[in-house]
């Protein structure tokens, strides 16, 4: 059931990105994100958490997802 929910909240991150939703929620959490060593930035991809490998933009978005750090 976890690898379900996790490949549910991929696609609802990625179309919440596509379509623009939870744009304040991302903000916020994506603030926190900015100042963590851990964020990364890869070319044709966007910045990703270097400990959990998700594209920060997409996670962000989906209001059960958490960092992996307790950030957010």
């Amino acid at each position: 059931m976890q690898i379900q929910k996790k490949l549910l909240n991929i696609i609802k991150g990625w179309y919440y990105k596509i379509f623009d939703e939870n744009r304040e929620l991302a903000k916020e959490r994506i603030a926190i994100c900015n100042m963590c060593e851990h964020r990364e930035h890869v070319e044709m991809v966007g910045d990703i958490c270097a400990k959990c490998g998700c594209i920060l933009e997409a996670k962000a978005r989906v209001l059960d997802e958490k960092c992996k750090l307790n950030k957010w």
